[in-house]
């Protein structure tokens, strides 16, 4: 007696220990599996003989002792083909015939329609109609030598297990329309094909809401109907959820004798979610599947919250969020049935889609734009567009893609079925995902495996190169990864970052900023400026006024249309405003000859040019000129500086007076007054030193007499010469070059400039009596204007000559020199 009592006492220490190693045994991210810890309950069945007094008191048991002995015999021969656990006596009948069936009752406690709303409640969370013309051609395998027809617009049927009279099923209806079928109705009817499909994704079977077109031992039908026939008469067990014969698939009277599996909406709440369970309940025991239940109730109906809650198929998965197969592997199971084991070797497993190593991988297909793009059952009922989706067909599959890529981050997310006709609430999928993110040589770069969710999201920064994204089932610390099995869609993006980039233009202390960043996958949507001095902007190209000069670290962050950025730094100097010149001169005359002394000033540089206007139509570019005028008279004088910025100022005109005595200034060089002109070389007749002191300054008509030009090209230095007529007091020299139109010239200005003809380097000089002097500002280099003018303190001098050592042309070219003197 002790020894017994001992015996019975370390038992339930084992199994309490091992109960609670199962509620906590299987970590997320793991492939381990809880504990596998059951409740010590009797098992029948094919594995388990047993007679009929061996069963519990029950309506089986009644049942079966009031049969006549053939459908007796029948019923037990049935009985001995599956197992099951004692608590299924409450929901297994038998038929007059010793046919057995399920008849699953409605839990107590299930809720009512309003109730099953996703726990969001909001209209996004509702699904999509689906359109008349693809509600019933839905297709989970096309091709499938297996199929389950799920039939949802009534049904007519005679002589079957059911009844031996006709049956008149009522068509889904969920608006008291029976005889068409709303949006509401058309988008129940693809979730529940969808949430079906998933139960049996992994195995080789076409589920379908076509009606096929022959059927047999291999095509069966779940009928989606009412308690009430449109006769008004109930159907049968009307009463249940759902009822089913069980193991009656790939007999050959299936479809004729046994066949539809009943799902009764109306019993169900009218609920999407637990209709679709209950067809995949209802058909699992015509695959020969039994309940998974408790030590104490017949359904179990799951354990854990959120995502990760989780429940048997072939137990009430109503409310749940994870719905799988089950061989027992929760705390208290009294069915160790391997359902996997069972639906495989009844349907077969499908092949695998994807490959299992990096090398029979297949690539993840990319948008032009970077995205990663994946149609779901809902937005592509016909599978239009199948890339960027799998399925994960068991624990040891691992399905891979391959990723080749220039650069960018790279965005992920991996969801199971519930992808489609999504809730937060009651999805019902099987998958939960693990993703790992791979290198070219296929070592993990990184791992993801919410421990709260069931999707996974992946997000790196890459460089360029060759990548690879496996995908698998895991479990978590609800459920083991036995049938973490199912459909998968792949989304994303590829965003290469943008470039930052901007130039900027400053006048003083204001800045004009542009931006030239660019985007190659997408488009740049925010600009962040910061200026360096404590000051921002968010203006694409803006405008900014720094306070004080100095140089400023400007900063452009630049975001995308998918949130990546890119900086970019410059250093950005400004400077004040620049001042213009004060003009400032005086000066003297001496009969008609002046003197002007520049006064002028920058208070921020120094000037750089000088242009003097002296009102009789002469000019000059010294600084202090003297300017010798041809009469007496009143003159405005104007002068203008630049400085080293560029800025220029003009006087207002001062008028100069000149008397002179009444004599007027005198051109001593031309041939009038006595001038003649001698030259080094000359090109020809038609071009002698006279022309140069015959009074033309434009140079007409030319070639006949219109300039002198030198005999040989290229060949310098040259020189023009005039003897004058006697000493003279010269205080002016006037040389003037050839035009870029020589054959209509115009009169000549000292603003007029050549680029194609003139002379370019020369000096201008005076005879002292011993020798050659330059006059001031007579050593020209780099010339460009027609008519050059030079001033000066007055010199007795006799002749006068320009030495020539550049010409634009390869010529000495000059149309006219003068020399002016007071009063000849």
């Amino acid at each position: 007696m002790l020894r017994r009592f001992l015996v019975i006492l370390v038992t339930a220490i084992l199994v309490l220990v091992s109960m609670t190693a199962a509620t906590s045994g299987n970590r997320k991210g793991g492939h381990g599996g809880n504990q596998r810890v059951f409740v010590k309950t009797k098992m029948f069945g094919r594995n388990h003989r047993f007679d009929k007094k061996d069963l519990p008191s029950s309506r089986m048991r009644s049942r079966l002792y009031s049969l006549p002995a053939f459908s007796e015999r029948r019923a037990m021969d049935w009985l001995h083909r599956f197992d099951f656990p004692e608590k299924d006596v409450d929901s297994i009948l038998i038929d007059d015939d010793g046919g057995v069936l399920y008849a699953d009752s409605v839990p107590a406690d299930l809720p009512q329609e309003s109730e099953q709303a996703d726990a969001t409640g909001s209209e996004a969370a509702q699904p999509a109609a689906t359109a008349a013309a693809d509600a019933f051609l839905l297709h989970s395998r096309p091709g499938a030598q297996s199929v389950v027809y799920l039939d949802f617009d009534g049904h007519v049927f005679s002589t079957t297990a059911w009844s031996n009279s006709t049956l008149h099923a009522k068509p889904f209806d969920l608006d008291g329309s029976a005889s068409t079928f709303s949006d509401g109705e058309r988008a129940a009817i693809a979730e529940i094909w969808h949430r079906v499909a998933e139960d049996f994704a992994a195995f080789d079977i076409d589920v379908t809401t076509e009606e096929p077109s022959t059927f047999g031992p291999y095509v069966g039908r779940v009928l989606i109907t009412s308690r009430n026939q449109t006769n008004g008469q109930l159907m049968p067990y009307p009463s249940s959820g759902g009822v089913a014969y069980v193991g009656v698939w790939g007999e050959l009277n299936y479809h004729s004798f046994y066949s539809p599996a009943l799902v009764y909406y109306d019993n169900l709440a009218s609920a999407s979610n637990i209709i679709a369970e209950t067809c995949s309940h209802e058909f699992g025991h015509n695959l020969g599947l039994t309940h998974d239940g408790t030590g104490s109730t017949t359904y179990y109906a799951g354990h854990g919250s959120g995502a990760t809650s989780w429940a048997p198929i072939m137990g009430t998965s109503f409310s749940k969020n994870v719905t799988q197969w089950s061989r027992g592997e929760y705390a208290g199971a009294n069915n160790d049935q391997d359902d996997l084991a069972i639906i495989a070797d009844q349907l077969g497993l499908v092949a695998d889609d994807h490959g299992d190593v990096p090398s029979q991988s297949t690539p993840l297909v990319f948008e032009t734009d970077g995205e990663v793009l994946v149609s779901n059952p809902e937005t592509d009922p016909h599978n239009i567009y199948p890339s960027n989706k799998g399925v994960i067909e068991s624990a040891d599959d691992r399905d891979i893609f391959s990723i080749d890529i220039e650069g960018g981050r790279l965005d992920l997310t991996v969801t199971p079925a519930w992808d489609a006709f999504y809730r937060s609430s009651n999805r019902g999928a099987n998958l939960d995902i693990q993703a790992s993110l791979l290198n070219a040589s296929g070592d993990v770069i990184s791992t993801t495996d919410p421990v709260s969710e069931t999707d996974v999201s992946i997000s790196h920064n890459l460089p360029a190169g060759r990548y690879y994204l496996e995908i698998s089932g895991i479990g978590s610390d609800n459920y083991p990864d036995y049938a973490s099995t199912g459909q998968y869609f792949i989304s994303g993006v590829l965003n290469k970052p943008p470039i930052a980039g901007f130039g900027f233009g400053c006048m003083g202390l204001s800045c004009n900023f542009s931006d030239s960043s660019s985007d190659s996958d997408g488009s740049i949507v925010d600009w962040a400026w910061s200026f360096g001095d404590g000051t921002a902007s968010t203006t694409q190209n803006p405008s900014h006024a720094y306070v004080n000069a100095g140089s400023y670290g400007v900063t452009l962050t630049v975001t995308d249309n998918r949130g990546e950025t890119a900086t970019v730094n410059k250093v950005v100097t400004v400077i004040a405003p620049n001042v213009p010149p004060a003009v400032l001169f005086d000066f003297s005359c001496t009969g008609l000859i002046c003197s002007f002394v520049d006064h002028s000033s920058d208070s921020d540089g120094s000037i750089v040019a000088w242009s003097w206007s002296f009102g009789d139509g002469a000019v000059s570019t010294e600084q202090s000129p003297s300017h010798g005028y041809a009469a007496a008279g009143t003159y405005p004088v104007t002068l203008t500086a630049t400085d080293d910025d560029g800025a220029g100022s003009t006087s207002a005109a001062v008028n100069v007076t000149v008397t002179g005595g009444g004599t007027a200034m005198l051109n001593v060089a031309a041939a009038a007054n006595g001038g003649v002109a001698s030259a080094s070389s000359s090109y020809g007749s038609g071009y002698s030193p006279s022309a140069v002191i015959n009074g033309e300054r434009a140079g007409v008509p030319w070639g006949n007499g219109g300039g002198w030009i030198d005999s040989d090209p290229y060949s310098f230095p040259d020189w023009i010469q005039v003897d004058f007529d006697g000493v003279k007091s010269i205080s002016e020299i006037d040389v003037i070059t050839l035009q870029d139109s020589p054959g209509s010239p115009q009169e000549p200005t000292e603003a007029l400039t050549f680029s194609q003809w003139g002379i370019t380097d020369f000096e201008v000089q005076y005879w002292t009596g011993s020798g050659w002097a330059t006059v001031p500002g007579g050593a020209v280099a780099g010339n460009n204007r027609v008519w050059r003018q030079f001033t000066f303190p007055a010199v007795n001098t006799e002749r006068i000559r320009v030495t020539i050592s550049g010409g634009a042309g390869g010529y000495s070219i000059v149309t006219e020199l003068e020399a002016w003197a007071a009063g000849g």
